[in-house]
């Protein structure tokens, strides 16, 4: 997931996407949190993927949706400050 981020770097406002069929563990989720303010981050998981092909879910739905959550939590976090 640093890796990840690390190339979000040299694009500024660029959202990343990133997907994984096993998941995020812990230590992934506590990098992307704590990178939330500089970099945005959309994570799709084997959920995401089987509603893409197995359901037939639309990609650009599903895909505003996890950032509506991504920007959610930003103004959460926000609003506890």
């Amino acid at each position: 997931m640093r890796e990840f981020l690390a190339k979000l770097d040299t694009r500024p406002q660029t959202i990343g996407l990133f997907v994984s069929h096993s998941g995020y563990d812990d230590g992934a989720l506590t990098v992307i949190r704590r990178s939330v303010a500089t970099k945005t981050v959309v994570r799709f998981d084997r959920a995401d993927i089987d509603n893409l092909f197995l359901h037939r879910t639309d990609l650009g739905d599903l895909f505003s949706e996890k950032l509506r959550d991504v920007y959610d939590h930003l103004f959460e976090r926000d609003d506890q400050t």
